[in-house]
């Protein structure tokens, strides 16, 4: 039975990140704060109640992360083997590999954050469809005035539909964390997709790699990427999926088969990489060590976060939208 303090990023993983300097500590780059400091593997990317369901009496149902630690679990050995230059073939193995890559893409505080936030969106969208149609608003205003016995002057009623029409500035839009569970039907999605692709280990001829908070990253080359339609995710012929464990080993999978299984990249490469997982990383970026670029990385990328964009119908500005840990403080 796991307890309050749920690590959204994987202890073990982080532990692979641990240095010297301090012995056993890894350094945490925060670049929302600006902050840099180290710790231990087990006091790092840890919130209380992050995978628990709230249930109706206020207590907390953890099964959630009781399976992730079972999940974890299943994956430590073959990641031990990873590092170990032993590449899984199609096995139970590698499904078990596979099923951690898409429990690490779903799990974080991005994931949690885009899927709340895109749902405040389509909410507000939704809304904003009766201030912007006259029998859809003016049904809503009846139905409003029947349950609550009382008429609306017409100023209030002008005020009422500026505000879905215009929400941004008037209201915050409070959307459970819960709903971002809803989305994890994506592992049951992403687990085959890796399971299928080859894998590769990449080694750095000069420098080393850095993890996140948001540590699979996914790539795709330029030019196919439709406007309407996005670049296919995980099934772009040309992505890249990288998962870095260690400084000195990343995993990458791909659709094409690489000569190699195990091989070397220069440091243009390792720092390109380094940077494109900073961008998308949520708040931290962990390395070995103390390193002044590692500080410039996280200052330069301080603002970029992976987002999902709404455009077309809807309103022209969002209302700011939060995601409480819980509604029954």
């Amino acid at each position: 039975m796991s307890g309050p303090g749920h690590h959204t990023t994987q202890r073990f993983h982080l532990a692979q990140f641990a240095g010297d300097q301090p012995k056993g500590h890894v350094w945490v780059y925060n670049k929302t704060t600006g902050r840099t400091r180290s710790d231990i593997p087990e006091s790092i990317s840890v919130e209380n109640n992050f995978y628990s369901i709230e249930r109706d009496n206020g207590t907390w149902d953890t099964r959630l992360d009781d399976w992730i630690t079972g999940v974890e679990g299943a994956a430590t050995r073959v990641y031990k083997e990873l590092l170990g230059h032993e590449i899984p073939p199609y096995s139970q193995k590698k499904y078990d590999f596979a099923l951690y890559l898409a429990v690490s893409y779903a799990r974080t505080r991005t994931q949690q954050r885009v899927s709340t936030d895109f749902y405040g969106k389509m909410f507000q969208t939704a809304t904003y469809a009766y201030g912007a149609n006259d029998e859809l608003f003016a049904a809503a205003i009846k139905d409003y005035e029947t349950k609550h016995a009382k008429v609306l002057t017409p100023e209030r009623r002008e005020e009422f539909r500026d505000l879905l029409l215009n929400p941004a500035g008037k209201v915050t839009v409070s959307v459970s964390k819960d709903v971002a569970f809803w989305t994890w039907g994506v592992i049951e999605k992403l687990t085959p997709i890796f399971l299928e692709m080859e894998w590769s280990i990449v080694e750095p001829e000069h420098g080393y790699f850095i993890t996140s908070d948001n540590p699979l990253l996914r790539q795709v080359a330029k030019g196919t990427v439709d406007s309407a339609y996005g670049d296919g995710g995980f099934m772009n012929k040309t992505v890249n999926v990288t998962f870095p464990l260690s400084p000195k080993k990343m995993l990458l999978l791909s659709h094409k088969k690489y000569p190699r299984s195990i091989w070397e990249t220069p440091r243009q490469f390792v720092e390109a990489i380094n940077h494109a997982r900073a961008s998308h990383c949520e708040h931290e970026l962990y390395a070995h060590i103390q390193h002044k670029e590692i500080a410039k990385m996280a200052e330069r990328y301080k603002n970029e976060r992976p987002a999902m964009e709404l455009s077309g119908f809807g309103p022209e500005q969002f209302a700011e939208i939060r995601s409480p840990r819980r509604f029954k403080e």
